[in-house]
């Protein structure tokens, strides 16, 4: 019944009214089209965050969306889908080893500092996973960990120039990337004094990785 009167409002261009009817019918893809043809983008992007439970491939669609409108696009809505997009991505990520994937999925949903925030600690739990791998197993290459490295010196590089004041998070994201540069470089003093840095935060998960590494 929905679906036939979505049909019956995309005959007289009533766009709005035809998406609600095809949004009511589970009809996604045809409830998206129309409230994008009626201007209606927060709706739309909504309407593709109810479809993410049933296709998955409405999180490719949807970003190629939420890229497109942008700037017609509310910032609670943006920040709502792109919550959820990343959530998949991450998770993706983790049971597949999608890794490449999420993090070029996380740089093009960039809106903000806490968007430049989330994916640095994204991509330092991929620096930890690589670490542990690399201490447990024996691996002598870290090319992956450099090439992880490197992406986040340019979001580093990118951020602290527009940085008016560091807050103690982003100093703590910055330690545990000078954690990891040191790693690399075998620079036992610079990684002791991480070792001190995490220690005298509490921030025990890390001050372990940063023992492993110095060990």
């Amino acid at each position: 019944m929905y679906k036939e009167a979505g049909d019956v409002y995309v005959e007289h261009n009533m766009f709005e009214s035809a998406a609600r009817s095809y949004l009511k019918a589970n009809l996604w893809h045809k409830a998206c089209e129309y409230f994008e043809k009626a201007k209606k983008y927060d709706d739309a992007a909504l309407a593709y965050k109810d479809g993410f439970l049933k296709d998955s491939l409405f999180y490719e669609i949807a970003i190629k969306f939420m890229l497109k409108y942008k700037q017609k696009i509310s910032k609670k809505a943006y920040c709502n889908i792109a919550h959820h997009i990343k959530i998949y991505y991450h998770a993706t990520a983790i049971s597949y080893g999608k890794f490449e994937e999420a993090v070029e999925v996380y740089k093009k949903l960039i809106n903000n500092y806490e968007d430049i925030k989330e994916i640095l600690e994204f991509l330092l739990y991929i620096c930890r996973f690589n670490i542990l791998n690399e201490i447990m197993v024996s691996i002598t290459d870290s090319s992956t960990l450099q090439h992880y490295l490197s992406k986040m010196n340019e979001l580093i590089a990118k951020m602290e120039s527009q940085l008016i004041r560091k807050s103690d998070k982003w100093n703590d994201l910055m330690e545990e990337y000078n954690l990891y540069t040191a790693y690399l470089d075998k620079d036992i003093n610079k990684t002791y004094e991480c070792i001190q840095y995490f220690r005298s935060r509490k921030k025990l998960t890390t001050e372990f990785y940063a023992v492993n590494i110095w060990l």
